[in-house]
């Protein structure tokens, strides 16, 4: 289990200093305090960006730039296009943390069940531990969490997760399930978007928007 200790200076209004110290586990999400102070969600942001175990390279952080000019320019399904082996997952991840700062719910769907346990180990090496799994009966099963890792196999079968924004791991694979949520009313304002090595795939101008780079 990871533990972090954080030690905050609170300026009085007397003009005083004093101390806060914090412990936080990764693995349970738990805050304990030495001293009664309430924890703020700024805090819990911090803790997430100190377990980031790698910082992001030039191109991915170019990609998530273009990705949000997209975003702000009304795109509401981009298609990200990545090559292999230029960390795609790492980039979902860094997007799904951006997310989870502005306190907004986050689904990654993947294709293949086999890709879960998979995904899960990559956001956690990223510092993203509040996650929940649909896929069967998988032990990660919680609804309350957060962000939702999701094979799509079960994800038709049960009702829709709540959402902010949607990452569809490998958005070249076609599902007719998939294209008919993305174009459900109550779902075209919320982001879907498509990282994949061949967004040219043949049908992949439907649904999505736009390519990015």
């Amino acid at each position: 289990t990871d533990l972090i200790t954080l030690h905050v200076r609170h300026l009085a209004r007397n003009g005083t200093t004093r101390t806060q110290t914090y412990t936080h586990s990764a693995e349970s999400e738990t805050y304990h305090q030495t001293h009664s102070h309430r924890a703020y969600q700024g805090l819990a942001n911090l803790y997430r960006r100190a377990l980031r175990m790698r910082p992001l390279h030039d191109h991915q952080k170019q990609a998530i730039s273009r990705l949000r000019e997209a975003l702000r320019s009304g795109s509401r399904r981009p298609m990200l296009q990545a090559p292999t082996g230029s960390g795609k997952t790492q980039i979902a991840a860094a997007i799904v943390e951006m997310a989870r700062d502005k306190g907004n719910r986050a689904v990654f769907t993947v294709p293949a069940k086999e890709l879960i346990d998979q995904t899960v180990k990559r956001f956690y090496a990223e510092g993203i531990r509040d996650v929940g799994v649909i896929q069967a009966d998988h032990h990660m099963t919680d609804c309350s969490k957060p962000v939702q890792i999701a094979s799509v196999q079960t994800l038709q079968r049960r009702l829709l997760p709540e959402a902010d924004i949607v990452i569809v791991d490998e958005a070249h694979r076609s599902f007719a399930f998939m294209e008919e949520w993305m174009t459900k009313d109550e779902w075209l304002d919320v982001p879907f978007i498509g990282p994949s090595a061949t967004p040219w795939t043949k049908g992949r101008g439907r649904p999505y928007d736009r390519p990015t780079t």
